[in-house]
């Protein structure tokens, strides 16, 4: 077999080991929303760990925005994260413009943390017009594997909240339903 075949033949066994390696997956299911100006934006966030190869004790990971158009960050997590091995949770909006969101297990004789669901939902409070991208990442060294010391990879799934003002009636409209008044006042006299 010639060294051409080898590295081809290698490359195609590595491609396919990484393609089937599914990493822990974070964030929205949508990758936008729009908000009107002042209404309140709930978002859900979910979890997904492939059962077979990404068992996780947990980790840490932070949300930023901008915090001129989005305040008053709240995280309520969800009422049946034990059924996914998470018995430990925490959230931080002390730092304007970010969140940290913790969650995992301190049972080390049980299963870990698998499985997918929804972590929780996080509000927010639209209070100027403007888009931002809520932005995930790892802090305190992201997630660590329940089998053994490493990291894992987590992929983020970022959302684009879009936020707008109530959109007021043309002027056309108005100055239509002005002349209908006129026209209905002409007639009478």
């Amino acid at each position: 077999m010639s060294f051409k075949k080898v590295i081809q033949l290698l490359a195609f066994v590595s491609l396919t080991y990484v393609g089937s390696v599914q990493a822990i997956v974070i964030g929205s299911d949508s990758s936008a929303i729009d908000v009107e100006l002042g209404d309140e934006v709930t978002l859900g966030i979910s979890f997904d760990f492939d059962t077979d190869t990404e068992v996780s004790v947990g980790g840490s990971f932070r949300l930023t925005y901008d915090d001129t158009l989005l305040i008053n960050p709240l995280f309520n997590f969800s009422p049946v994260l034990i059924d996914y091995g998470i018995d430990t949770t925490s959230f931080d909006n002390s730092v304007n413009g970010q969140l940290d969101i913790s969650f995992g297990t301190f049972n080390f004789f049980g299963p870990g943390v698998s499985g997918a669901g929804l972590l929780g939902q996080l509000t927010f409070n639209a209070i100027s017009e403007g888009s931002t991208l809520l932005f995930l990442e790892d802090i305190n060294g992201g997630f660590s594997s329940f089998t053994a010391p490493e990291s894992q990879v987590v992929n983020y799934q970022n959302t684009r909240v879009n936020v707008v003002s109530s959109v007021p009636l043309p002027a056309s409209v108005w100055l239509f339903i002005s002349s209908l008044g006129f026209l209905a006042v002409r007639r009478k006299v």
